[in-house]
């Protein structure tokens, strides 16, 4: 029996989506070329003509009756040494591209993401998307005001338990329903395991505690339960996969996908190739409902024929394309589209309809970064009158839960803001006015002066205060 839940936005990610952060990122068959350079002197790969790396390494692990147990063995152990072998070329390549900052496309996405509170499924053992969300550091308001900082750790779920928090801006907190849910659907550099346990019950994480584009992580790497001694929990690329899905958290991630994928809103599968060969995967994609739109975002999408294309391949389980974004710009075109798409729908927040009064304040909710805490977290818009451009102005947190007062009014005592008249804010009415030509509302990061724009609304009702949060996504 399926989960009960509402339709939302679902996306399946592939090799080519880590491959358009890191282009050095092994797609399947350069893994096993990586992996042949680097163990060919414990590692005897004797891949026959025409054998891909997954077809060797599914043989590897498969016992074989005409063979004595010791062969079975050894063989056995050279695919337990290149299964861990691949965890050091991918934990490689994620320091590679841990070293520049998260390309305007991946923090785009990410923002969409947050404001739809999608579902993400991925393939990809990496840590990309968790440090690119450290980095980016999405926010959730609650009903009294308060804003919390999402991390790339909170997003992520089902997972193995982790230990207590031990560093400073880690609230403990295992995981967030107000943001978007990545579902790591093989496995993850930063999930560990006693190899072989049947059940799983030894499964552990440690917390993704690295920065994109930050030379230090947000905490020294200590690792004071010893779980990094422990064995990756990485389902390898196989193609008879039964071996590895035994464990309580594969059944909860597996269910839960399906749950996910047959009540999609709409599904979008980005840079993944949907291989043949990997029938559970291509099952559980079948499940989409017939009303969901399906995108593909890939280099080469193909088309109907051939049929071993991606396009080729959903058709032959049924599910027909609505829109297919190709080239080497496939993902960041995709996500461009996405936030034209949300400023075009902006007008119509249903956020508009729920205030009791449009004359309220438009808030913001912006993050400083992760390690530098700041009193002003919510901050009130306003048009500059001197370049007209709009601006974000920090709220004091003792006018935040005011009873009855209107936020511009603390932001006019402050003496910084002599300027600013009371004509300059901006109103619910007022933006709703700005946009209803679909025009882009934009402002600047008080912060990092970087140009933001508006993506959503949400109703947000403090004590007595009525006023609207704007979404946004970083704009080029």
């Amino acid at each position: 029996m399926s989960m009960n839940l509402p339709r939302r936005p679902t996306y399946v990610l592939g090799a080519g989506f880590s491959k358009a952060i890191n282009e050095a990122m092994p797609i399947t068959h350069e893994l096993g070329a990586a992996l042949a350079e680097r163990l060919f002197e414990e590692v005897v790969f004797d891949r026959q003509p025409g054998e891909t790396f997954e077809m060797w390494l599914t043989l590897q692990v498969t016992p074989m009756p005409f063979l004595h147990s010791y062969e079975n063995a050894r063989r056995a152990a050279d695919a337990a040494r290149v299964i861990d072998e691949i965890a050091h070329v991918v934990d490689e390549q994620v320091h590679t591209a841990s070293e520049k900052p998260a390309p305007l496309w991946l923090r785009q996405l990410i923002a969409i993401w947050h404001a739809e509170r999608a579902v993400v499924l991925t393939f990809n053992y990496d840590t990309l998307i968790e440090q690119a969300v450290n980095a980016t550091v999405p926010t959730t308001t609650s009903a009294e005001g308060h804003v919390t900082y999402v991390m790339g750790d909170h997003v992520v779920f089902p997972a193995p338990p982790a230990p207590q928090a031990h560093y400073s801006g880690d609230s403990g907190a295992g995981h967030t329903i107000d943001s978007f849910q990545l579902m790591k659907m093989h496995g993850s550099l930063t999930w560990y395991w006693a190899s072989g346990d049947p059940t799983g019950s030894t499964l552990i994480r440690v917390r993704e505690k690295h920065v994109l584009g930050a030379s230090e992580p947000l905490a020294t790497e200590a690792d004071f339960s010893g779980i990094t001694t422990l064995d990756r929990y990485l389902i390898p690329p196989i193609t008879t996969k039964d071996g590895y899905y035994g464990s309580y958290l594969s059944n909860a991630l597996w269910r839960m996908a399906r749950s996910h994928i047959s009540s999609a809103q709409s599904l979008t599968l980005i840079g993944y190739s949907l291989p043949q060969e990997d029938r559970v995967a291509s099952q559980l994609i079948a499940q989409v409902p017939e009303d969901a739109p399906v995108a593909v975002v890939d280099r080469d999408p193909g088309q109907l024929d051939p049929p071993r294309s991606i396009i080729g391949n959903l058709a032959n389980l049924g599910v027909s394309v609505s829109t297919a974004t190709s080239g080497e710009e496939a993902v960041a075109t995709f996500a461009s589209d996405k936030v034209q798409a949300a400023i075009a729908a902006f007008p119509q927040s249903p956020a508009f309809d729920e205030l009791e009064d449009l004359a309220v304040d438009v808030v913001v909710a912006i993050s400083k970064g992760w390690g530098i805490r700041d009193s002003k977290e919510l901050f009130v818009l306003a048009q500059n009158p001197e370049t007209r451009d709009f601006e974000a102005h920090g709220i004091p947190s003792r006018f935040q839960h005011s009873k009855g007062s209107s936020y511009r009014e603390s932001v006019l005592n402050d003496q910084q803001n002599e300027h600013l008249r009371v004509e300059d804010f901006v109103t619910a009415s007022r933006l709703h006015e700005l946009v209803t030509d679909r025009s882009p509302f934009t402002f600047h990061n008080p912060h990092t002066r970087e140009t933001l724009v508006a993506i959503g609304a949400s109703r947000l009702r403090v004590e007595s205060l009525d006023v609207l949060e704007v979404k946004w996504a970083p704009y080029s």
